[in-house]
């Protein structure tokens, strides 16, 4: 549902009509446009927490390989999690993963216990979704 809400606030109607849906370019010229001051809200810095613990830390318990992420976006996405370096590259690496996550869900294997097992991982992006939203609803 969040998905859905998100890719209506972000896509035009002329492109929804036409079968276009939220991807990492949408969200880059989303992010890209926000107005300084830019504040990461709470959603977002947990959801940013949480990836970076699941991914990238040293107890870290998945790969980032598994989201199946183009070769520059991984290594984009490495980076802003060990790094962080400003509010729009963290917004960027949460807005990639959830965009994988929500990719993997709906074209990858379904086999339900894995699915089931993801609960939290979901949760996160939920979390980040809304974060993402309420930042760009600021700006």
């Amino acid at each position: 549902m969040l998905w859905a809400y998100t890719e209506h606030k972000l896509i035009s109607k002329e492109d929804q009509n036409n079968g276009v849906s939220l991807n990492i370019r949408i969200f880059d010229n989303a992010i890209d446009g926000l107005r300084p001051p830019i504040i990461i809200p709470p959603e977002l810095g947990t959801s940013y927490t949480y990836f970076k613990n699941r991914y990238v830390s040293r107890n870290a318990v998945a790969d980032l390989r598994n989201l199946h992420l183009s070769n520059s976006n991984r290594r984009f996405v490495r980076e802003a999690l060990e790094n962080g370096r400003n509010a729009q590259v963290k917004f960027k690496a949460v807005a990639y993963i959830c965009t994988r996550l929500r990719n993997n869900l709906f074209h990858g294997r379904k086999e339900l216990p894995h699915i089931v097992a993801q609960g939290e991982l979901f949760a996160a992006a939920s979390t980040g979704l809304k974060g993402l939203l309420t930042a760009l609803k600021r700006s």
